[in-house]
């Protein structure tokens, strides 16, 4: 099965309340699922950065902190260019991204199509 590229400019983790990263926008910098087609999307985990209130024995800086670490992606609102994926499978994800990747090849192709027109 194809992979989905989660570190991509086109998907958003956004922290849900309660979660371990305060609400908001964190960065997703790896994905180390083992995906099969009708596994849902916020059932993965992978590497995540952004800011926490949690400390550990020793810490002495400020709060929220900036951390980085391992976590479900149930603990976010996973976004692909703005629509709501979480709850999707896998396999329907995959079909969303390989449709707007074609789509996007035909324009590119028709694109420069016209502009060999325009030059001839």
């Amino acid at each position: 099965m194809k992979r989905v590229d989660f570190i991509s400019e086109d998907f958003k983790f956004i922290s849900k309340p309660d979660a371990y990263y305060l609400p908001g926008e964190v960065e997703c910098e790896g994905d180390y699922t083992d995906w099969k087609p009708q596994k849902k999307v916020n059932s993965g985990w992978g590497m995540f950065r952004g800011l926490t209130m949690e400390t550990y024995a020793g810490y002495i800086g400020q709060l929220p902190r900036p951390d980085g670490d391992t976590s479900s992606f149930s603990e976010f609102n996973i976004l692909y260019k703005g629509v709501d994926v979480s709850e999707w499978t896998y396999e329907e994800l995959v079909s969303l991204v390989e449709t707007e990747n074609r789509d996007k090849k035909i324009e590119e192709v028709l694109v420069n199509e016209a502009n060999r027109t325009i030059t001839k």
